[in-house]
């Protein structure tokens, strides 16, 4: 019995379009063997396939009929064995070969914005029939959207057991060719075998081989209950592949980095979930030195929920950084900052994030320094990201923190507590200057707010308090002792009566910089600037008063020291003064620059303390002429106020007396 028609179509009813149309299709079919059960078949061929599949809006497909369902009749509920298997109801299958040639499948779906087009160049099945292997080959292309298309080539023996409900695939061969996601068209090629039993509701596939340009994967997959709740376990490893060499090939440009580093990556995880979980465990992925294990998890596909309980054994971001800006001048290219508006935040990935988790690094390099201990823990979900606790042993200190940062609203708002104690300065001054000003151990306290999405905007609303203790510091560079004996040296020649050993006991100090033995210091953050109102620290037996602000925008400071020399504390005359010293500039400047002593203000202190001088030594005259050893006006005013006292005492004395003689 045999069929060869031309071209023909497909519709459910005269009123619509045809979802289905073919140019040629040809059956032959052997008659007599159907009547005791079995299927010979010649060759079905098809040609020219075309299936125009649609859902609109309203969720109404085009080749269903719109009918109403029929209740069954009687004699079909209990007609024959229509409800047996395929096999029973035939008895055996023969069909040399089964092709269908250049058809074109498109399918659809406004309700889900699917539009999916796939074209079949082949498909061929070979020796069909229930025993013995069967060959398939297909060759096929996939187009998602206007971007994305994929070639597929498949080839396996399938070997149905339809009495056991089951089927196995022997000797798959899939090759891919991924196009629109990189640059460059991204290969697949996959060796497998698996197992199919619907009876069991279960699914079976061991990788042999899966590799994805460079990256070589293998393992096996084992899927349970398909008929009710599918769950899935197995076992994925990968070979090691040189991350560098993986994204050329894929068309990627590698990220500026060191030259030693992305030299190779591995991973071998187990795997389980369901349709609406999954779940990495035993995770163990190796990039270069450094190794990542725990588990990760997506606990809610729909929501896309990630989880992640991992710990890192080491990791050097320094030689993950792009170059200096030094370096990049070399071979021609920009090392200038990032201009001050840039966006620092995306704000709309921030907000589609859902996480929760904890990440343990032993230990991690940064500004060629060391962190280790570090624990950080995530939790972020509608626009809301917590970072509490981040601890971390780093510059010989301990830091303990947290950070809150909400982009619900039109504005990133962060919130920052940090509590650092025993830091080390010196690496941190000399990484955010070019010269190292300040070294010695620090305990800070920051409580902060800000809001914006920009490093201007972010420091012109920060506003909170900052509480800085140092101890055995050094301010590099700069002097203050020094600045204030060279002025006093040169002021005090014109009042040389004052102090006439000055120059002894104010040698000229040779160092550059100043000793800390410690240092107080609150200030609060506002409009972008970093005030402080007064603050002191001591150098040796010495005491500085000072206040003053850093304009955090412009990089700038304008501070005022009042230094009190010890060596001038055991003149009378100068104890108890502050000799000022004014200093302000950039940042990025020379020290040595900054600051400068208030002449003026010296003056006056130096020609108050000579007058002062000069009227106690008039004093002191005028006590010797009086029979007085007074040194000062006070101390003359006293001594006067008490000789007269006494005279008075006396010649009170000496009338009672002649009045008690008088009355007697």
């Amino acid at each position: 019995l045999g069929l060869d028609v031309g071209a023909g179509s497909l519709a459910v009813d005269s009123q619509t379009d045809p979802f289905l149309r073919w140019q040629q299709a040809a059956l032959g079919v052997k008659l007599l063997p159907l009547f005791s059960g079995e299927l010979q078949a010649d060759e079905i061929r098809i040609a020219g396939l075309q299936a125009n599949l649609q859902v609109d809006a309203q969720g109404h497909n085009n080749w269903s009929p719109q009918v109403a369902a029929e209740p069954a009749s009687a004699g079909s509920a209990a007609g024959g064995d229509e409800g047996a298997p395929l096999e029973q109801r035939l008895q055996a299958v023969t069909i040399p070969l089964l092709m269908v040639t250049e058809s074109r499948f498109s399918y659809r779906d406004q309700t889900a914005g699917t539009d999916l087009q796939l074209t079949l160049d082949r498909l061929r099945l070979k020796d069909v029939q229930w025993q013995d292997p069967i060959s398939l080959d297909l060759e096929a292309g996939i187009q998602q959207g206007p971007d994305l298309t994929v070639s597929v080539t498949l080839e396996s023996q399938l070997s149905p057991r339809l009495a056991e409900q089951r089927i196995v695939l022997d000797a798959i061969k899939l090759q891919l060719k991924l196009a629109g996601l990189t640059p460059q068209p991204v290969p697949i090629e996959l060796q497998a075998g698996g197992e199919l039993n619907w009876g069991q509701g279960t699914a079976r596939l061991n990788l042999e081989r899966i590799s994805l340009a460079q990256l070589v994967l293998s393992g096996e997959l084992t899927a349970t209950d398909l008929n009710q709740s599918p769950r899935l376990q197995g076992q994925l490893d990968s070979r090691k592949v040189a991350p560098r060499q993986l994204l050329t090939s894929l068309g990627l440009e590698p990220p500026p980095m060191g030259d030693d580093v992305l030299r190779h990556l591995q991973f071998k995880s187990r795997l389980s979930g369901t349709d609406e979980r999954l779940l990495l465990n035993n995770l163990q992925l190796t990039l270069d030195d450094s190794t990542l294990t725990g588990q990760l998890s997506i606990g809610d596909f729909a929501a896309m929920a990630l989880g992640f309980d991992l710990q890192l054994d080491r990791i050097n971001l320094d030689a993950y950084l792009p170059p200096s800006p030094a370096e990049e001048g070399k071979d021609g290219t920009s090392g200038d900052a990032p201009a001050g508006d840039d966006q620092l935040l995306p704000v709309e990935a921030l907000r589609q994030l859902n996480l929760a988790g904890t990440l343990q690094v032993g230990e991690l390099q940064y500004w060629q320094q060391s962190a280790r201990d570090m624990r950080i823990k995530v939790n972020a979900r509608d626009g809301l990201l917590r970072v509490e606790p981040l601890q971390a042993e780093l510059l010989d200190g301990a830091l303990n923190g947290s950070l809150r940062l909400d982009v619900r609203g039109p504005a990133p708002q962060m919130t920052t507590r940090l509590d650092v104690e025993q830091l080390e300065l010196a690496p941190v001054s000399s990484r955010l200057m070019e010269k190292n000003l300040i070294s010695g151990r620090a305990s800070l306290l920051l409580d902060s707010t800000a809001s914006g999405n920009t490093t201007d905007e972010l420091l012109r609303s920060a506003l909170g308090e900052l509480q800085l203790n140092v101890a055995e510091g050094i301010l590099h560079g700069v002097n203050l002792n020094a600045i204030v004996v060279d002025a006093l040296r040169d002021q005090l020649r014109r009042v040389e009566q004052l102090f006439p050993n000055y120059q002894e006991y104010l040698p000229r100090q040779l160092q550059e910089d100043t000793d800390i033995s410690r240092l107080q210091a609150r200030a609060r953050i506002e409009n972008g600037e970093l005030i402080m109102p007064d603050f002191a620290f001591y150098t040796g037996a010495s005491g500085i008063d000072a206040q003053g602000r850093v304009d955090l925008l412009e990089q700038a400071f304008v501070f005022d020291f009042g230094v009190a020399l010890s060596a001038l504390e055991r003149n009378k005359y100068l104890h108890g003064a502050r000799w000022p010293v004014h200093c302000a500039g950039q940042l990025s400047g020379a020290p040595a620059d900054w600051c400068r002593p208030d002449l003026s203000a010296i003056s006056s202190i130096l020609k108050q303390a000579a007058g002062d001088a000069l009227k106690n030594k008039s004093a002191a005259e005028l006590g010797d002429k009086l029979g007085l050893e007074a040194e000062d006006q006070q101390q003359l005013r006293q001594e006067v106020q008490d000789k007269l006292q006494a005279e008075e005492e006396r010649a009170k004395r000496k009338l009672r007396e002649k009045l008690n003689k008088l009355l007697d």
